[in-house]
């Protein structure tokens, strides 16, 4: 892991597996260089969403580290306002799904509208680490209430 130090206690760590999986969808896809580019696009718009969501906040950015399941931002609190945990978790997913829609009604080509897609749906499955199991995690405690 390689972990980048920013003035005021900021950083970013890259993990090899990130590295791997982005080859792995370049080699895979058939599209090449391009169809990576696109999906490191889709996963960097994704997770603009989730940053604007804490901008709209004014919650500051612990770290934000890239790995074999993509990009974490861990905000400074290290948990969410209470009630607000759901626009947090789902402003990346509906970024992707919003882009996605813009992307194909202006006929952008496929690769760019797919990887859109993709950052989407893989962020939702209920995976450990993913929107989706942040999600289920969030309303099980509110059911559980």
């Amino acid at each position: 892991m390689i972990r980048f130090l920013f003035p005021g206690g900021k950083s970013l760590s890259v993990g090899a597996d990130f590295f791997a999986v982005m080859a792995l969808w370049w080699t895979v896809s058939g599209a090449g260089y391009f169809s990576a580019v696109s999906m490191l696009a889709a996963v960097a718009a994704h997770e603009l969403g989730h940053l604007a969501a804490l901008f709209l906040t004014h919650i500051p950015v612990r770290e934000t580290v890239l790995d074999l399941r993509g990009i974490t931002i861990r905000p400074k609190e290290g948990l969410y306002p209470e009630g607000k945990e759901l626009f947090f978790v789902l402003a990346g997913p509906v970024t992707s799904l919003l882009l996605a829609g813009i992307f194909s009604l202006l006929k952008v080509p496929f690769v760019w509208t797919g990887g859109q897609l993709a950052a989407a749906v893989y962020s939702l499955f209920p995976f450990p680490g993913t929107d989706g199991w942040e999600t289920g995690q969030i309303l099980c405690r509110y059911f559980d209430k």
